[in-house]
């Protein structure tokens, strides 16, 4: 539950929200809390091409779940390029890297829960593992016959994964196998 769902269903029970400290009415919470020019990353295309491929929005984006890095975050676009950005920091310097991820849009991206690897979902009907440090491909995974729309790594096992498809299948991977086939 998001914390303002959760704010509202205990103003409409009647309740005022407590903390540690003292109680105080969510409303005030929430007059209080505020976001400043400097908490915005602005995605923009790559060497100004606006003019030649049109406007490219970001399609997904997601924070890292790996250790020490909950602060990288991951913005894929309909371009199929994957930027990541520090929202440490503002401006500029927020900018860590980017790179071409796929031939057509990525539509969904996961972390890997203790590495800083990121699985991508595209348009272009391919899965791929990517090494975020090195910018590279550790392995690419094909099967679906339409564009995948959604990745997640398993919870209990991170070394599978789950990809479903415009084509109504639902793959699970394992990322340790030798082939590219779905288990």
């Amino acid at each position: 539950m998001n914390i303002p769902g959760f704010l509202r269903r205990q103003q409409l029970l009647g309740r005022e929200v407590t903390s540690r400290c003292k109680t105080i009415p969510w409303t005030s919470l929430l007059e209080e809390f505020q976001c400043c020019a400097e908490d915005e990353h602005i995605v923009e295309n790559n060497c100004n091409e606006l003019e030649v491929y049109g406007d490219v929005r970001p399609l997904v984006c997601e924070f890292s779940r790996a250790p020490y890095s909950h602060h990288i975050l991951a913005v894929a676009d309909s371009d199929g390029f994957i930027k990541l950005i520090d929202a440490n920091k503002t401006g500029g310097s927020a900018f860590i890297k980017d790179w071409r991820a796929h031939s057509s849009a990525v539509f969904d991206v996961d972390w890997s829960e203790n590495e800083p690897k990121l699985l991508t979902a595209s348009g272009d009907q391919t899965s791929v593992l990517w090494d975020t440090v090195q910018c590279r491909s550790i392995r690419q995974f094909t099967g679906h016959q339409a564009s995948i729309k959604s990745v997640n790594f398993g919870r209990q096992d991170p070394s599978m994964f789950v990809s479903g498809s415009r084509d109504g299948n639902i793959m699970l991977w394992d990322t340790r196998s030798k082939t590219r086939s779905a288990v």
